[in-house]
């Protein structure tokens, strides 16, 4: 499974035991206009990530550009 979620202690915590890649993800809607923009999110596998992680994170990238 591949699975995203909120870079939190918590969630680090909950999936230690899987494959956790960090990305960086754009969010334009918060109540408190200062959390607004990048912040960090977790990417979560059971499986072993491929070498291509590195281009995929640049795709995401370009697409939160938009």
């Amino acid at each position: 499974f591949l699975l995203s979620n909120s870079s939190t202690p918590f969630i680090r915590e909950l999936y230690a035991d899987y494959h956790v890649i960090t990305v960086q993800a754009n969010r334009n809607i918060n109540a408190n206009g200062n959390g607004r923009g990048r912040i960090d999110e977790v990417l979560i596998m059971n499986y072993e990530p491929e070498k291509t992680v590195p281009k995929a994170q640049k795709a995401l990238a370009a697409l939160d550009e938009k």
